[in-house]
């Protein structure tokens, strides 16, 4: 017994010892935050973790086959690309997971600026040759935009693909398809001529209202990428040189159509099938990893060719924007920095070692009858004062000095924080005292400054944007007991129909977010939901088209249609909600349809969400996993003969025809229109079969009263008439 306390001894000394130990050598992981608010921004426009490589030496390292990773058992998680790190030089990665790695630009070869179609071979002689190797395969990239009207597209002879040639999207109203990350891919290819050497000869024709389709923007603009692979250019005796020309053979077309321009672009790629996803214009140079930092902090290692580790670094910041790393550069060294400094030295930092410990309120968040007393304590040893405010915005050293107790007379939100010379300040602290309030419902108060809501960077006041904004949330039951108080993000939410722009906007909570959130709240928030217990993220809505006339119609329509039927519905629950202490409104807290509700509604796993709406352009794009499996999917069904016997057996292996059925049955009963080609949302998992269910969403325009359609109209005329293209009502129309 004692050799064996002797040896448990001695390997937690040794595993101790181990992990103290840091390798320096002249490449190291330099600095790093997991709690990038605003400070380092992708090309995105977004703000993922990040850590910075410095090299130390006096010559590059060429980092092919070096590789990151936050799990030592898998020390080769994320490889780098042929990428060089010069002598002293510093390199950022972002730990985001999108897994990115450098790729080659598109060369613009032309704009036409104002350019009206014409019947026949439209010849676009190039501003700017473009060189082909003779080797790599062609992408082109063409925008056309209209900003003058609807217009019809024009009609192209074009050609089927064996693979995946085309990938396209369209958007109303602006140029904004121009620079879409997502489209849908096809296998219709335009015919097109090179210095006048035709490649296609097919007769496939689009309509004037659907796609491929370059010279196309009846949603005003649209944007294409058409692969062009190098056997089939060679086929046809183009060989390595200069492209100086571009075709497309247009066999009707709107004389009255005049585009504000057409832009063309061209690269070489690898690739021999297109994606979903766009192939980004502009050349980055960000490298991105398959994995991110935990919101609690990671350790990140860094290991050569030969999978000799080489540097590594414990990220673990607690404030948003402080990152952490080696100071002076390269050294044993750990500090913490009030001020990142990614791609520069650390060592003209302002240096700390730790944080100030969060202030004490004495009295808890809550609704009272009367004045509150609030008195403020410091459990800090460390001599420090305490800054408080009493209107959302957050104290900074320039707040009000706490010096004695706090009497509130009415609703208002108290946030405090501990500060220092010589350590960083404290977390937050916050809490909600509502004043001589009277509701039946649950009562929602969400903190945050009113520069996140209000201005040139607020959220309310630039509804359009998905900007996320730090908050503090507290939940209160029907009995005033608190249920949760902790961060969040705050983000919009909702489409174009009036959650987002009425003055009471739609938006969500991110309870767990990475950065900004306080972790999953563990509680049955809705009643009509008794079974789920875990809510990472909520949407208080404001009942976007119906907004100050039904605002639960669609709430009350998706329970009647899905529930005790094959469907997926978005429950809810009224509760009040205040702002800083002012009362913001009635709203519908409501599920997401994300990874979490199908977890918790059936113990998925291998989720795959995908949605369509006007608001992000019409475009099918994933939510989570890639729509490029449903394509597939649909290209299978598609090779399905409707006079097979087995036709539905082998429809029902892609489509689970169940749940589809019940689904058609939903939307044509309650007569919507606003679908199918909007509202739509996609779902498959083991729990499926890894077949496609659709969920029932956004109802509330449908039948009287205020809505588009009536009892009289007819379900099936409505969806006979659809085109049998439609990606979501072919399984309909062609069984």
């Amino acid at each position: 017994m004692k050799f064996n306390s002797y040896c448990i001894g001695l390997f937690v000394f040794f595993f101790t010892a181990l992990s103290q130990f840091r390798v320096i050598g002249q490449l190291v992981i330099n600095e790093g935050s997991n709690r990038n608010f605003s400070v380092l921004a992708d090309e995105d426009n977004e703000h993922p973790d990040w850590i910075e490589l410095w090299n130390s030496g006096t010559t590059p390292i060429q980092l092919s086959h070096y590789s990151l990773t936050d799990n030592l058992a898998i020390p080769k998680k994320w490889e780098f690309p042929a990428v060089t790190i010069e002598a002293n030089a510093y390199l950022k990665i972002f730990c985001s997971s999108k897994d990115r790695k450098p790729t080659t630009r598109f060369q613009p070869v032309l704009n036409t600026g104002t350019f009206s179609p014409v019947i026949g071979w439209n010849d676009h002689q190039f501003s700017q040759p473009f060189y082909w190797d003779g080797v790599s395969n062609l992408l082109i990239n063409t925008c056309s935009y209209n900003d003058h009207a609807y217009t019809s597209n024009s009609i192209f002879n074009q050609s089927i693909t064996s693979f995946q040639s085309t990938v396209f999207s369209f958007v109303d109203n602006s140029s904004a398809a121009c620079d879409f990350q997502n489209g849908e891919p096809s296998n219709i290819r335009p015919n097109i001529k090179l210095n006048g050497i035709a490649i296609g000869n097919g007769t496939t024709n689009n309509t004037t209202t659907n796609y491929p389709a370059p010279y196309g923007n009846w949603y005003w603009s649209a944007r294409h990428q058409m692969l062009f692979l190098a056997d089939e250019l060679r086929a046809v005796g183009l060989t390595a040189g200069w492209l100086n020309s571009l075709s497309f053979d247009v066999i009707s077309t709107d004389p009255n159509t005049i585009y504000t321009y057409v832009d063309i672009q061209m690269k070489l790629v690898e690739n021999n099938e297109m994606s979903s996803s766009f192939q980004p214009l502009n050349n980055t140079m960000n490298l991105h990893t398959n994995f991110s930092i935990g919101s609690g902090g990671e350790t990140i290692y860094l290991f050569d060719t030969a999978v000799n580790l080489k540097s590594q670094l414990t990220v673990n910041c607690i404030n948003i924007n402080n990152s952490n790393g080696l100071f002076p550069d390269g050294s044993n060294n750990v500090a913490y920095f009030n001020s990142p400094t990614p791609e520069q030295s650390n060592n003209q930092s302002a240096v700390f070692h730790q944080y100030l410990q969060q202030p004490i309120f004495s009295k808890v968040s809550g609704a009272y009858s009367g004045s509150v007393s609030v008195s403020i304590s410091n459990p800090n040893t460390i001599p420090s004062t305490i800054r408080y405010t009493l209107d959302g915005s957050d104290p900074n050293q320039n707040s009000s000095l706490y010096n004695g107790l706090l009497i509130i007379g009415n609703s208002a939100v108290l946030k405090a924080r501990a500060f220092s010379d010589t350590v960083l300040p404290s977390p937050l602290k916050a809490a909600s005292y509502l004043i001589n309030i009277n509701h039946t419902t649950p009562i929602l108060s969400v903190i945050t400054d009113n520069i996140n809501l209000y201005g040139s960077e607020g959220i309310f006041d630039n509804w359009d944007k998905d900007w996320e904004k730090p908050a503090y949330a507290e939940y209160f039951q029907t009995d005033r007991s608190l249920v949760f108080s902790q961060d969040a993000a705050i983000q919009i939410d909702g489409g174009a129909g009036g959650s987002r722009s009425q003055p009471q906007h739609s938006f969500r909570l991110e309870l767990s977010n990475s950065v900004l959130g306080g972790g999953t709240v563990n509680y049955p928030l809705i009643p009509d939901k008794p079974t789920r217990n875990s809510y990472s993220k909520i949407y208080l809505r404001n009942g976007s088209n119906q907004f100050l006339t039904i605002p639960y119609k669609d709430a009350c329509g998706v329970k009647v249609l899905a529930d005790e039927t094959h469907n997926y519905y978005s429950a809810y629950r009224p509760v009040s909600v205040y702002i800083n202490g002012e009362y913001f409104g009635l709203y519908e807290l409501r599920e997401k349809f994300d990874e979490e509700f199908f977890q918790e509604a059936e113990n998925a796993d291998s989720i795959e969400i995908l949605s369509q709406s006007y608001w992000y352009g019409g475009v099918l794009r994933a939510v989570v996993g890639s729509v490029d499996s449903f394509y597939a999917a649909r290209a299978s069904f598609q090779e399905i003969n409707p006079a097979d016997n087995n036709f539905w057996e082998k429809a029902d292996r892609y489509f689970d025809l169940e749940y589809y059925a019940d689904y058609i049955i939903a939307e044509g009963f309650i007569q919507n229109r606003d679908w199918p080609y909007n509202n739509i949302k996609i779902y498959r998992s083991n729990k499926t079969g890894h077949r496609y269910r659709y969920a029932i969403q956004d109802v509330e325009l449908s039948l009287s009263p205020n809505g588009w359609t009536t009892s009289d109209d007819d379900p099936i005329a409505f969806l006979n008439s659809q085109d049998i293209n439609d990606p979501f009502l072919n399984v309909w129309l062609k069984g």
